[in-house]
């Protein structure tokens, strides 16, 4: 008779499954923001402001686990995954809307950025 305590339960499976969806969404998104400003700017800066935001969180993550473990971390999850894909959509949708602003959309593409990855 097999070992059942060694498969994973649909629990598990599901979990894993939607981090690694919400990780290549996340990673593809970081790209796609990063070469639509290098080619927009030209510029080497902007494209280190951008980078500088999706990453500049990180340095709260102490900061954020303390005040997750007073929170449901289910509801945490669900919650702050809907809110990063809230600021990708709003992203998407200036970006068809104001298509040639560059004036506007760099500025809300570092926003959304530094938002998105807190």
């Amino acid at each position: 008779m097999p070992d059942h305590r060694l498969i994973p339960s649909k629990d598990f499976l599901l979990l894993w499954q939607g981090t690694a969806v919400s990780s290549l969404g996340s990673q593809a998104y970081e790209i796609a923001i990063v070469l639509w400003m290098k080619e927009t700017t030209q510029s080497g800066t902007m494209v280190g402001a951008v980078m500088f935001m999706a990453g500049i969180t990180s340095l709260l993550m102490p900061v954020g686990g303390a005040l997750a473990d007073r929170f449901s971390r289910a509801k945490l999850l669900v919650l702050l995954d809907a809110f990063s894909g809230s600021c990708v959509l709003l992203l998407a949708a200036l970006f068809c809307l104001l298509p040639e602003t560059h004036r506007f959309l760099i500025p809300a593409v570092l926003l959304l950025s530094l938002l998105r990855s807190s």
